[in-house]
């Protein structure tokens, strides 16, 4: 427990410290999310039914920035390969970076929803559901992302691959979070949706991601 936990308060120095891009993705956040404002115009209806939408491809996209280079340092420079002959278990490894991405990235998005939700105009009752969706689906975004980025680990040009294994993923979960705020309730099916899919992926994520760091450090 003492290895996820220290992994955790490393990769939050990293993340926090001058440079280490939290502020970027929050602004690159609301940048990209005031363009689309402007792109809908200020129909109630087109913000009621497609601001939610936008609002949720942006988390995503801002998750998934740097989400392909999640284990790439720690396997160049050795780290990794140090963690596991040392008999750390790779799943604790694994689920650090699950826990710690999400902290740096889905839930900083979530809590500053609100603030592009203003951008949008959305009433109230509608930004509790969009950050209740975000608290969510956020996680099932993090558990994706450290998946593919362990399964391109080694791959040249593993943005690339990552992008390709990782956004058909995030579309079930763009789908379910956009539907459950688009269809104004609290608590509805697309919310059992969401929660059953992570109940399925966070398991086959840790084992894919284990088995895909093996094999690269095998290899390497």
């Amino acid at each position: 427990m003492s290895l996820v936990i220290n992994i955790i308060k490393q990769d939050l120095k990293l993340a926090f410290k001058k440079g280490g891009g939290v502020g970027n993705m929050l602004a690159f956040y609301l940048m990209v999310s005031t363009l689309f404002v402007f792109g809908i115009g200020s129909d109630p209806k087109n913000i009621t039914l497609i601001g939610p939408a936008v609002i949720w491809v942006c988390a995503l996209l801002v998750q998934s920035i740097s989400a392909s280079r999640i284990f790439a340092d720690d396997y160049e420079d050795g780290t990794l390969e140090q963690l596991i002959l040392l008999g750390d278990l790779p799943e604790k490894i694994v689920i650090a970076r699950m826990i710690s991405n999400w902290l740096t990235g889905g839930f900083l998005i979530m809590l500053f929803s609100p603030v592009v939700a203003v951008l949008f105009g959305l009433e109230w009752r509608l930004v509790e559901m969009l950050m209740l969706s975000l608290m969510c689906g956020t996680p099932l975004l993090s558990i994706i992302s450290v998946a593919a980025a362990a399964l391109t680990l080694g791959i040249r040009k593993s943005s690339v691959i990552f992008g390709i294994l990782a956004f058909p993923l995030y579309v079930p979960v763009l789908i379910f979070g956009a539907s459950w705020i688009i269809a104004q309730e609290s608590f509805n099916a697309n919310m059992g949706m969401m929660l059953s899919l992570f109940l399925f992926m966070l398991p086959l994520g840790v084992t894919a991601s284990v088995a895909a760091i093996k094999a690269a450090l095998s290899d390497g």
